[in-house]
């Protein structure tokens, strides 16, 4: 079994997956893949994310900076949209700036993730995987699709699960979070277009591979419900 969990930024995707998975029964037998998790990775072998001074660089243009947070976007002499951390302790901000690099390179970065996803699923097929991620990307040239036509059409997702909550109530757990850089969506209106066009892009993933597709409501002080909703989900299959 393979299920997709989406979930826009503020939501609470992680805590109720980590919840559902301490109930499945077989837990030994699902595997949780982090989309997220995995593009840092390839990002950073690909030297896409760098540590040092950017103006070092001979011929460079500056694309963007946060100097609070020690990282900035350059665009290099051969037209690569590359991250710097000022040192170490900030190579983490990183992961906040990659939604911010052109969509060609995060399209390459998709594929090299849904690749490494693909081999790892038709290795171990009797395996359940989770594949916690997001429908879609808000970049700086418009939404991108979350998943690649390659990837659901190898990897025939079973169900497609949308973890929810009001727009009022995810941009408030947003403004609340300290550790994470959100900026992307500032408003209400913001956050709501993002919530319909995760479920605008999710029903045509589903409808792409003729598959299921659920919705998981975690309200506040809802997380137990959610996390015993989704429990429920992925017992039925």
């Amino acid at each position: 079994m393979v299920a997709i969990i989406f979930g826009i930024q503020g939501v609470g995707k992680s805590s109720i997956v980590n919840g559902a998975l301490a109930n499945v029964s077989r837990e030994e037998d699902f595997r949780l893949l982090q989309w997220g998790k995995r593009t840092f990775e390839i990002t950073m072998q690909k030297n896409i994310i760098r540590t040092g001074d950017y103006k070092t660089l001979a011929n460079y243009q500056l694309k963007s900076e946060d100097t609070d947070r020690g990282v900035a976007i350059v665009i290099t002499e051969q037209g690569e949209n590359v991250i710097y951390a000022k040192d170490e302790a900030c190579v983490q901000n990183a992961r906040d700036e990659m939604r911010n690099l052109d969509v060609k390179t995060q399209k390459m970065i998709q594929d090299e993730v849904a690749n490494s996803y693909i081999q790892e699923i038709s290795a171990n097929p009797n395996l359940h995987y989770l594949i916690e991620t997001h429908a879609a990307l808000k970049t700086q040239q418009g939404y991108l699709p979350g998943l690649t036509p390659e990837f659901m059409q190898k990897a025939k997702p079973d169900v497609y699960i949308i973890i929810e909550a009001s727009a009022e109530q995810i941009l408030a757990r947003r403004m609340n979070d300290k550790n994470r850089k959100r900026e992307h969506d500032k408003t209400l209106k913001d956050v709501q277009i993002n919530l319909d066009t995760t479920r605008f892009y999710t029903s045509n993933f589903a409808v792409s591979t003729h598959s299921p597709m659920c919705i998981v409501e975690n309200k506040d002080n809802g997380q137990d419900a959610a996390i015993k909703e989704l429990t429920r989900i992925l017992k039925t299959f």
